[in-house]
């Protein structure tokens, strides 16, 4: 009785012995790799996401912790975006994303803090000399930040309003030629967003709802009515976006007032 004990204790032990010999060798993590949705390979910048990722080959790919990586990722490297983290068994973990691209420009204090469409500061410049054109946003006074953060908080209006604008661009198919159609976006005024069109004339909407169905009106005026390109404003009103008219006023200097 007492050797069948043992045996049954051996085999536990051997067997325990077995899983954790296999789960250092099988399933460890071996390879790490990189793919992007919108942009070619490039091997350098692949090998320095797998660096700032902080995954250790050699770890058990099972108590890798996806969401730590993605944390890690987001801070360390601010021009991407983050899809998911892929284990793919038995030893190798993706990392897939988005290459994320400077879309909008805020200026103060003698810095130029350069910006995704989300409002991710991907870089901070003392000069734009040189730089590529992109779209200025004009917003409240920015406290202390650092490339990877975001200009303001997730929870204040303006993320929300640029994030919403700039996605509305997208959706109406003319996000890639806005950046050379607006020279700026001011959403420092209360239920205002005021944006300079490169032609001459301002879109004006007003409240802060119905983003993309203001700006589809204000768009669509811009496209049909060539007499109003060049100076005024276009104005839509508060509401759900149905009506737009002209004005050969500008209205943005008397609005915005002293700032």
């Amino acid at each position: 009785m007492r050797n069948k004990k043992l045996i049954v204790v051996l085999i536990v032990v051997c067997s325990i012995t077995l899983l954790v010999v296999l789960n250092s060798v099988i399933f460890s993590v071996q390879n790490v790799t990189t793919y992007c949705f919108n942009a070619p390979y490039d091997e350098a910048f692949s090998n320095e996401i797998i660096q700032k990722s902080g995954i250790k080959k050699g770890g058990s790919i099972f108590t890798l912790d996806k969401d730590k990586v993605t944390d890690t990722l987001t801070s360390g490297v601010p021009d991407i975006k983050i899809i998911n983290i892929e284990k793919k068994f038995p030893n190798t973990v993706s990392i897939n994303f988005v290459k994320v691209f400077e879309y909008l420009r805020i200026e103060q204090n003698g810095k130029y803090y350069c910006c995704s469409n989300d409002g991710r500061i991907l870089r901070i410049l003392d000069s734009i000399e040189n730089e590529d054109k992109l779209i200025e946003l004009r917003v409240g006074p920015i406290k202390e930040v650092n490339e990877g953060d975001k200009f303001a908080s997730d929870s204040s209006s303006e993320v929300a309003i640029t994030t919403e604008l700039l996605s509305a661009l997208e959706r109406l198919d003319v996000y890639r030629e806005a950046v050379e159609l607006i020279d700026f976006i001011d959403i420092r005024k209360s239920q205002f967003v005021f944006v300079k069109m490169h032609s001459g004339v301002m879109l004006e909407l007003q409240g802060t709802g119905n983003i993309t169905m203001k700006l589809r009106m204000a768009l669509t005026v811009f496209d049909n009515k060539y007499e109003w390109r060049n100076s005024g404003t276009i104005i839509v009103p508060d509401g759900d976006g149905e009506r737009a008219s002209w004005s050969p006023e500008s209205r943005y200097d008397k609005i915005m007032g002293k700032l």
